[in-house]
């Protein structure tokens, strides 16, 4: 081998080494930015699972919360209708038992009017009666005025 064939391929080889080199130090440098950025990446995603942890969690006791409200608001509405039942039933009781007294007073009423009625029917005869007499009476008087005159 010549020397300048020599030269010119140790002259090759040694660009291509450094051009290899160069790109293996500019690959390096762009793994380091991609690891960095990976990092950072990791970091986000870290911080994201700890929000949705957290967010969890926060989620979670409002659930509680709610469903604890709601569990309050059941038990009251089963009171309510409770004391709104028992004061229906006590109310359809006391109207029962104001049916029963109307009625009594009905009959009673109409026990009264029957005997109303019959009294007046008896004073109208007393009345007939009486006026029937004091026209006898008064004929006798007059008839006995005459005979005395």
């Amino acid at each position: 081998m010549d020397a300048e064939l020599k030269a010119y391929l140790d002259g090759m080889v040694e660009a291509i080494t450094n051009n290899v080199g160069a790109l293996f130090d500019r690959l390096d440098e762009r793994i380091a930015r991609l690891e960095q950025q990976l990092d950072r990446l990791e970091q986000r995603i870290e911080g994201v699972e700890q929000g949705l942890a957290s967010l969890r969690v926060e989620m979670n006791e409002r659930f509680i919360s709610v469903e604890e409200r709601l569990r309050t608001m059941e038990l009251r509405i089963e009171h309510f209708e409770t004391r709104v039942h028992d004061r229906l039933t006590s109310i359809d009781t006391l109207v029962t038992s104001i049916e029963t007294t109307v009625q009594q007073i009905a009959t009673r009423t109409t026990s009264l009017e029957n005997q109303l009625v019959d009294l007046n029917v008896r004073v109208d005869n007393l009345a007939d009666d009486n006026r029937q007499r004091l026209r006898v009476l008064t004929e006798r008087v007059v008839s006995i005025e005459r005979l005395v005159a």
